[in-house]
């Protein structure tokens, strides 16, 4: 279970947030790019299906770069993976390697998640990546 206090919702498609704004009225939606746009600090920040039409490992590391700008502990994000048996025409299939490369440079803890769905997978980076300072982070 998570426990939002504060969401906000952004994406550059105006009919995306229109379409948020009816089925979530108590949620906040603003037409923004995260990529030019001010925004303040949040906790998380998670990217979904932005790379599945079209992307490039440059786009993902700017946008990997940025999200942790924005972020105070971490971000997700998700991807359409290239372990996969079928591609549809026109979409972009990450490899979840060099995403897992890409993360690395950015922190030391990441954790790539293959497990949820055949063909797609998420990449977690936690920004602190200090473990002796961070007591919620324990082996087993």
């Amino acid at each position: 279970n998570i426990n939002l206090k504060k969401y906000l919702g952004v994406d550059i498609n105006k009919e995306f947030i229109d379409i948020a704004k009816i089925k979530n009225p108590v949620s906040t939606f603003k037409v923004l790019d995260i990529e030019k746009d001010t925004l303040t600090k949040f906790d998380w920040s998670v990217a979904i299906g932005i790379t599945n039409k079209s992307g490039s490992y440059r786009y993902i590391e700017n946008l990997l770069k940025r999200m942790l700008d924005i972020s105070k502990k971490g971000i997700a994000m998700d991807f359409l993976s290239s372990h996969v048996d079928y591609k549809t025409k026109g979409t972009f299939h990450a490899s979840p390697e060099q995403i897992f490369k890409i993360a690395k440079k950015l922190s030391k803890r990441v954790v790539i998640r293959h497990d949820y769905l055949p063909f797609e997978f998420c990449v977690y980076v936690y920004k602190q990546d200090n473990i002796q300072n961070d007591l919620s982070f324990k082996y087993s």
